[in-house]
């Protein structure tokens, strides 16, 4: 084997090398930036549907004495927006409402509520019902700092 020929072979191993490890290095940066934007829209759809919360007080204690949640149409009309699954639990663990399009209510763990007792969003993936997987933001609904239940955002 010629002397030309192993620096051809030595050459194009490093120019492989170096170009794969920039390759992988520009794919994780790419992949991460759409995970973050991922979860920014997330964010967003949460944020969106606890601005239409109402809850009441009657003046003389932090405790409040209703709460008025959204019509299904603010729910749906995310959904369509964003394309943002909502559901709504109250403090207790139970559901209270969720977008149509989702059929039925994604299963929070007891850590999950756990974390969100202490007014702490969190992200989780979850399998939906028809095997498909949800990246799902945990938002802690509180007024008052007190805690209201969970408004959960997946798509």
């Amino acid at each position: 084997m010629s002397i030309r020929l192993r620096l051809t072979l030595w050459y194009t191993a490093i120019l492989f090398v170096a170009l794969a490890t920039f390759a992988f290095i520009i794919g994780q940066q790419i992949v991460q930036a759409r995970s973050k934007d991922f979860d920014e829209v997330l964010k967003v759809g949460a944020l969106q549907a606890r601005e239409n919360v109402e809850v009441l007080y009657d003046g003389s204690s932090a405790t409040p004495i209703a709460i008025r949640y959204p019509d299904q149409r603010s729910f749906d009309r995310i959904e369509r927006q964003d394309n943002v699954y909502l559901q709504l639990f109250d403090q207790m663990g139970a559901g209270i409402q969720r977008s149509s399009g989702l059929n039925t209510y994604i299963q929070l763990t007891p850590t999950d509520f756990a974390t969100a007792r202490h007014l702490v969003g969190a992200f989780r993936d979850y399998r939906s019902v028809s095997g498909e997987w949800l990246r799902a933001y945990i938002n802690p609904f509180q007024s008052n700092g007190q805690f209201l239940g969970v408004l959960v955002a997946a798509r």
